[in-house]
């Protein structure tokens, strides 16, 4: 496929969608992680979204306590920025990056939990 695309400065597909569930102490994570690809160079990369929870106040509105919850996708801004000319070597090394990031929060958490006691 050829990009013939020149009004827009950034074109992807999404290639695959993984989702996650991990359990970060007594966190409950939801991580959504689409691979893009960059038909411009045929190039992979990965960006990350998590799930969160947040409270949204109406602008206008006459009861000021109209607050509603609701569950949002937040990008990721702190995971590592990886590209591949692979998607499913891409998705291996995505995995075990989050792995060791999982590994790593797990034995934070576990040591402030056995501090705090």
């Amino acid at each position: 496929m050829t990009s013939n695309y020149d009004f827009c400065s950034e074109f992807y597909i999404v290639e695959k969608i993984i989702e996650l569930v991990t359990k970060i102490g007594d966190m409950t994570k939801h991580m959504r992680i689409e691979i893009l690809h960059d038909i411009r160079n045929e190039q992979y990369h990965a960006i990350s979204y998590y799930m969160e929870f947040i409270k949204i106040q109406p602008r206008l509105t006459e009861n000021e306590n109209d607050i509603e919850s609701k569950w949002v996708w937040l990008f990721d801004d702190n995971f590592p920025s990886m590209q591949d000319d692979n998607a499913d070597i891409l998705i291996s090394r995505v995995l075990g990056e989050l792995e060791l990031r999982y590994i790593k929060s797990n034995e934070i958490a576990n040591n402030y939990e056995s501090e705090n006691k």
